[in-house]
């Protein structure tokens, strides 16, 4: 892969001529290389100012030249032997990815993330999963060879509540429902409460791993936990929420021990041990405030509503005709209606 991408610095100076030493300064490129012996990668000088000195040119020069031998160097790399290609799509990284979308939707308000997350929502839900919640690992060419790991579901479950709590369209609550009853009949160690990383439909394995401790991405123990304990407040589902306070539990001396490998382990705990809020927005203009809430950063809710009561009990008698109203709870126990964001967030700091 790196052969790809590296370059001397006399193939450089023949191809782009008398822009050639410019272009060398200007990403660090040396004789001795700047990686490997006598390689260089293309790393961009901190100091544009004293090129611009040194060569007695303008920026707008500057970046036109760069430009132009960029244009050289990557129509002569196109000659080289490309690396090997791994196009594969992992379900677990594409669910990640989606709730990146989201959360990029839901701060910049900007539409195409939102559509490339429904986008990738529904491919994951129409290639990669089936009716009764089985997920596939990976997808290529129209085949799902593998059957999907604790993390594919973890992070899937994850996506499509937020997806939900983004366009109120219930379908994404439904299917995250239907894979976490999966993933409990099908992964689940009944001795420890926790979650193997493979199904008990696979092959049998030497040993079946409990993935728990967070790293450059969630521990799938971790994210399920979350996943379940969101569940449980959306549908009032109490074996969910002792499931999540179950999986907590056994955490907890190792999280108090060395907490750095334990932090999405930590939201969760925050959530069992401060108030957390039931957020419900009903009525015609939902959007707007449910947009302008979720462009803030709050942790320790839910977010459920839409233009009229949907079928979430918490939802039940919300609907006042002719007027959007927001509905701030704790323990499906609602306090007086708002009808606008500021005064719903000053509810949130309520404390018991």
């Amino acid at each position: 892969e790196g052969k790809y991408y590296v370059w001397r610095k006399e193939e450089i100076l023949n191809l782009l001529e008398e822009d050639g030493q410019l272009f060398c300064d200007y990403y660090t490129i040396t004789d001795s290389g700047n990686w490997e012996p006598g390689k260089n990668i293309l790393y961009r000088t901190d100091d544009v100012n004293e090129l611009l000195n040194k060569y007695n040119i303008d920026e707008n020069t500057l970046n036109e030249k760069i430009s132009g031998s960029k244009e050289k160097l990557l129509n002569e790399r196109q000659k080289r032997v490309k690396p090997g290609l791994d196009d594969k799509i992992l379900t677990s990284w594409n669910a990640l990815m989606l709730k990146g979308f989201i959360d990029a939707y839901n701060t910049f308000r900007e539409s195409e993330f939102l559509n490339k997350a429904m986008k990738n929502a529904e491919f994951i839900s129409g290639k990669m999963m089936k009716e009764d919640g089985q997920l596939f690992r990976n997808y290529k060419n129209g085949k799902v060879p593998i059957n999907g790991f604790l993390s594919d579901y973890s992070f899937t479950i994850e996506a499509f509540i937020s997806l939900y709590e983004t366009t109120f369209d219930e379908q994404w609550l439904t299917k995250a429902t239907t894979l976490a009853y999966y993933v409990i009949a099908y992964f689940k160690d009944k001795e420890s409460g926790m979650f193997y990383f493979t199904s008990d439909i696979n092959g049998s394995l030497i040993t079946r791993k409990i993935e728990l401790t967070d790293n450059v991405i969630p521990a799938s123990n971790s994210s399920l936990a979350k996943g379940l304990f969101k569940l449980a407040n959306y549908f009032y589902d109490e074996e969910l929420i002792k499931m999540a306070k179950q999986m907590v539990n056994k955490i907890k001396s190792s999280f108090v021990t060395n907490p750095l490998y334990y932090s999405n382990w930590g939201i969760l705990m925050m959530n069992f041990t401060y108030p957390f809020y039931e957020v419900a927005i009903v009525g015609k203009d939902y959007e707007s405030r449910r947009s302008e809430l979720s462009s803030r950063y709050y942790p320790n809710l839910i977010l459920m509503g839409g233009a009229d009561e949907g079928n979430l009990e918490l939802l039940k008698n919300k609907l006042i005709r002719n007027k959007t109203m927001i509905y701030v709870c704790q323990d499906k126990s609602c306090k007086l209606p708002a009808e606008s964001v500021e005064r719903a967030e000053n509810q949130l700091l309520w404390r018991k």
